[in-house]
């Protein structure tokens, strides 16, 4: 399946590597690429996240990156929207 990013999502990516990138490049660019990777495996396997427990809908999942990143996304038909980026300190979704 074909990966979308929503603004939103694109914005949460720019915030979280750009405050990253202040004390460490190198860790803002491994985030990058694990999220990347991740979001490459669900293109292929688009059920392997987690259902979101704040929404118990099956067609919004995440993954966790790194320990501390929710990836959340939509699965649709022909498409996985990336919905939005956070950090597991961040308050739940509502």
């Amino acid at each position: 399946m074909r990966i979308e990013w929503s603004s939103t999502a694109n914005k949460d990516a720019l915030s979280i590597i750009e405050y990253i990138s202040e004390d460490d490049p190198v860790s803002a660019l491994a985030l990058i690429e694990a999220i990347e990777e991740g979001l490459e495996a669900v293109a292929e396997l688009p059920e392997m996240g987690r259902i979101v427990p704040e929404f118990m809908i099956p067609s919004i999942r995440e993954l966790i990156i790194k320990e501390h990143y929710r990836v959340i996304y939509e699965i649709r038909t022909e498409v996985i929207l990336v919905s939005t980026i956070r950090h597991a300190r961040r308050k739940p979704l509502t």
